[in-house]
């Protein structure tokens, strides 16, 4: 029997704190919560991947993001993707993880 996905909000947030990749298994009204994508993204950046679209498209999500994990860029919208500044961030994360 499949499991249904809850709208809970207080839950997922406590999931995706604890394995933000879990934003991934979270009820599409809850991938378009921006403090549940928040949440995630400030975990593992890549969970972006699993955010609805429109919050791909919100640059503090997506800088959150990007600080986390710089292959996030890959999952942020075009539009952000050709954003100097966000650009940039993404540069300076690189350097960073490579004198880590």
């Amino acid at each position: 029997m499949m499991e249904k996905k809850q709208k809970d909000k207080k839950v997922a947030l406590e999931q995706v704190k604890e394995n933000a990749m879990s934003l991934y298994s979270q009820h599409p009204s809850l991938q378009k919560d921006r403090d549940v994508v928040q949440a995630a993204v400030n975990g593992d950046g890549c969970s972006l991947e699993f955010a609805h679209s429109s919050l791909r498209k919100d640059k503090e999500v997506v800088v959150t993001a990007i600080s986390n994990d710089v292959c996030a860029l890959e999952f942020a919208d075009t539009a952000l993707r050709k954003d100097r500044e966000v650009v940039s961030l993404a540069d300076t994360q690189q350097v960073v993880n490579i004198f880590k």
